[in-house]
């Protein structure tokens, strides 16, 4: 027993050794044993994974599947190796990364109806047999009271009892896990139905909240357009009131040159009369 039990921890062993994990694993998370993306309420993929947590886990895992740690697995090493490295350059990048999540996304949107369409089947189903096991009884009751006295009849009616018995409770117990499959269903109905209307609210407090921004950007352009115009209508006015200023100085001083010049020609003339004698 303990060959047998050292032989089976041996194999199990190998089975989950880092290079035949990874040659194994159905998709990029599993390569990296990171956790994979969750649907919300509104059956859409989410992965809160940051690129940190990736790096960490390619180094981690790339060192444990490196073809020179593993000479004896080389060519496997190499293969586990090289996935590693594809899952990690794929989950790096932004564009792949979304389309892997996308599409992981909708395998699970698929897996979920596909669980909610066989929950109704195994109702439909446990209905019918229902009813054909009431039918089945009936007849076996009606037998009985036919044939009371055989002892092999009685003998045959109890293992189809049993038989009756045993697939009744696989039944009942098939109906009970398809009941709490349709609750859990129903539940996340109502979660995305409340996540959508949630959703509506602060998509309409979005928008009547960027109305109201540029309503009021509108508001501030016309108050500082109109600021702008009466600068300008003073600067004119105070430019044609400096104009008026500077031509009334302008004319100022030409009427004191003409008196000045008209003093002149009267001095002159008065001295030539001097001179004259007149």
């Amino acid at each position: 027993m303990a060959k047998l039990t050292k032989i089976q921890e041996r194999n199990n062993v190998d089975i989950l050794s880092p290079i035949s994990r990874v040659l194994s694993s159905p998709d990029y998370f599993d390569i990296l044993q990171l956790p994979p993306p969750v649907l919300d309420g509104l059956d859409r993929p989410v992965w809160n994974v940051a690129t940190e947590e990736i790096k960490k886990q390619y180094f981690k895992i790339s060192r444990m599947v490196h073809p020179d740690k593993n000479p004896q697995k080389h060519i496997q090493a190499a293969d586990a190796f090289d996935k590693v490295f594809k899952a990690f350059t794929n989950l790096s990048e932004m564009s792949t990364r979304e389309e892997i999540i996308q599409e992981y996304g909708q395998t699970l949107v698929r897996q979920l109806k596909a669980r909610e369409s066989e929950g109704l089947d195994i109702l439909s189903l446990s209905k019918s047999s229902n009813s054909s096991t009431d039918r089945t009884q009936d007849k076996i009751n009606s037998s009985t009271l036919i044939t009371n006295g055989d002892k092999d009849k009685s003998s045959d009616r109890k293992d189809s009892n049993k038989k009756r018995d045993h697939t009744e409770m696989e039944q009942s117990d098939k109906i009970e896990e398809t009941h709490n499959i349709l609750k859990h269903l129903n539940k996340r109905r109502k979660m995305r139905e409340e996540l959508k209307q949630s959703e509506a609210q602060s998509f309409e407090k979005e928008i009547l909240e960027e109305v109201n921004n540029r309503r009021m950007d509108a508001i501030m352009k016309n108050v500082r357009r109109k600021q702008i115009e009466q600068k300008q209508q003073t600067e004119v006015k105070c430019d044609t009131l400096q104009h008026d200023l500077n031509n009334e100085h302008d004319s100022d001083d030409n009427f004191e040159t003409k008196l000045n010049r008209l003093k002149a020609k009267q001095n002159s003339k008065k001295r030539r009369c001097s001179r004259t004698g007149l």
